[in-house]
Formats: C-alpha cells, sequence, structure tokens
C-alpha cells in the first residue's frame, strides 16, 4: 500500500469542486477518472519502485490525458552538499535524473522534469 493524494474528476470548474483523497492508492482506485495524481516525496519510501510505477500506469491506462506527478530528494544534491541529515532510514531508494529517468523508461512513462532540491517529475 502506497500514501498517496489524488484528486477526483470534479476538479473540473471551482475549488468548491476539488475532492482530495489521502489514502493508499493501490489498483482498486484503477477506475477512478483523475485529472491529477500526485506522488510528492513519496516514490523514495517504495520498496518496489518498478512495481509501483506499472501499478499507477496501468491503472491509468483508460485516462491518458492524467497528469502525473513525482517529487524525490535529489540525491546527488545530498552528496554533493554532504546533507547527510536527508538520508533516513525510511528511504528504500535515492534517485538521480539519470535513475528515474531509467525507472520511467523501462516502465514505458515519458516524463519531464525539473530539478532543484529536490527533483520534480510530470509525466
Amino acid at each position: 500500500m502506497i500514501p498517496l493524494t489524488y484528486l477526483s474528476a470534479t476538479a473540473y470548474g471551482s475549488a468548491r469542486r476539488i475532492h482530495f483523497v489521502s489514502d493508499f492508492y493501490t489498483e482498486k482506485d484503477s477506475g477512478l477518472q483523475v485529472d491529477f495524481l500526485c506522488c510528492k516525496m513519496t516514490l523514495e519510501h517504495i520498496a518496489d519502485t518498478a512495481d509501483f510505477i506499472k501499478m499507477v500506469r496501468g491503472s491509468l491506462q483508460d485516462s491518458p490525458s492524467t497528469d502525473v506527478f513525482f517529487q524525490v530528494p535529489d540525491v546527488l544534491r545530498v552528496l554533493e552538499e554532504e546533507a547527510f541529515w536527508d538520508i533516513y532510514y525510511e528511504h528504500c531508494s535515492y534517485f538521480s535524473i539519470g535513475s528515474l529517468a531509467r525507472l520511467f523508461r523501462r516502465n514505458r512513462v515519458s516524463m519531464s522534469w525539473t530539478l532543484g532540491e529536490s527533483i520534480t517529475i510530470n509525466t
């Protein structure tokens, strides 16, 4: 089970119509029609990232226009700045742009990215 927040399709229109669901995202959610799926600072906590990416991709196969957002800590920044306070026992993985690109490419997900203190991926 993966902690993830997602928006329902009622996000069209005013902010009153946005519905936030804070729950674990699993295959049971594959029938939901969503405009935006957010996985912020979560992917690094998942042991089998490839299976998770496959599950998200599969659950959205009927929603090709859904925007998916991933944000993870940038391991190169952590190492270059010796920011070892950003290394947590809860993290199963650490990512660079290269490792994320391989993960998404192997799972047939296209992406654009922004690099700062963390890496932001839009699929």
